[in-house]
This record gives structure tokens, C-alpha cells and sequence, in this order.
């Protein structure tokens, strides 16, 4: 089975018909990690989380090669389950700077901003990156340090962040020409 295929079909939410394939091979005796990982997805995008979580922890057993999308998986389903903290468990299981920013957006929903700016800050001084900078940024512009997010941008040395920069510039301009 070509997992490309069922990889479009789930971009598409053809979840039902991507499963029932799966689930064919899966009988044919074609069992590898990658195909248990798209039937987890499946299975939680389907609503049966406890389901996908055992396809995924299957797939685990097996040695999936692309660890930081599957432990990615796992930590999506817990957070469908409303379980914040064992999501950014299965994110910690990830040796990433850049997981930091999705361990960020967890603790984001689960109403710690705080932490969340702080994980940002971290994965920024471990591994700076655009995602990085843009999140700060955000989180800056919340709290109105318009200056503050414009000065984060310009050290990202990016030129969609530049954009950004000079359009938040623009906002500040026009907004003192009004008042």
C-alpha cells in the first residue's frame, strides 16, 4: 500500500475509507510502525482515542523511525482527551529545542501563558528559529509591547519576520497620526 496515498486521504479527512485500507493491509499481514501510526490517526480523528493511542504505543514497540512525529501523535490525542500533561510528557520524550514551541501552545490552551511564554524564551536561547521569534512576538503584542515585538522580529534576521516588523511599524505610525 502506497502510504502516500493514505496520507492524502487523511489530509482530506477521508478517515473512514484511509482506515478501512489500513486495516486491510493490517490483515494481509503488511504491519509496520508507519502504517500503525496512520491508523492512530485516523482512530482519533474518528474519536476512538484510547484506539489511537494503542495503535500509536503499538507502532512505538515496533521502532518507528520518525519518533518526533509519532510522540507529536500521541501528545495531539491527549490533548483531545483533555490531558495536558501527559501530552507534554509525550513531547518531553523528543530531544528538540523547536518541541519546546508545541509544549508552548499546550500549556497556551491549558491557561498557563506564563509558562508557555517561557518555554518559548527557552527554545529560543537553545535553538533560535523563526517559530520562535514569531511566538515571542505574539506574546508581546498581547500584552501591548508593540516596540518590544517589533525589536523580537527584526532579531530573527528573517525576511517574513521583517515583514511583519515593518507592518506592526506602520500600525504604531498610523495609530499616533490619529491620536
Amino acid at each position: 500500500m502506497d502510504l502516500a496515498y493514505l496520507e492524502d486521504l487523511i489530509y482530506y479527512g477521508k478517515y473512514d475509507t484511509a482506515l478501512s485500507l489500513i486495516e486491510r493491509e493490517l490483515e494481509k499481514g503488511e504491519k509496520s510502525p508507519e502504517l500503525l501510526l496512520l491508523k492512530g490517526i485516523c482512530q482519533r480523528e474518528r474519536g476512538e482515542l484510547n484506539e489511537a493511542l494503542n495503535s500509536f504505543n503499538e507502532a512505538e514497540k515496533m521502532g518507528m523511525e520518525n519518533v518526533k512525529r509519532l510522540y507529536h501523535e500521541i501528545a495531539m490525542t491527549y490533548l483531545k482527551m483533555g490531558k495536558g500533561t501527559e501530552a507534554i510528557s509525550a513531547l518531553k520524550k523528543i530531544e528538540d529545542p523547536e518541541i519546546m514551541l508545541e509544549e508552548s501552545d499546550i500549556m497556551e490552551i491549558m491557561g498557563n501563558v506564563e509558562e508557555a511564554e517561557d518555554l518559548v524564551e527557552r527554545s529560543i536561547m537553545a535553538k533560535p528559529s523563526l517559530n520562535g521569534y514569531l511566538k515571542k512576538a505574539f506574546f508581546l503584542v498581547r500584552k501591548g509591547k508593540i516596540q518590544e515585538s517589533i525589536s523580537t522580529l527584526k532579531q530573527a534576521n528573517d525576511e517574513r519576520a521583517s515583514l511583519i516588523a515593518n507592518f506592526l511599524d506602520i500600525v504604531i505610525t498610523v495609530g499616533k497620526k490619529k491620536g
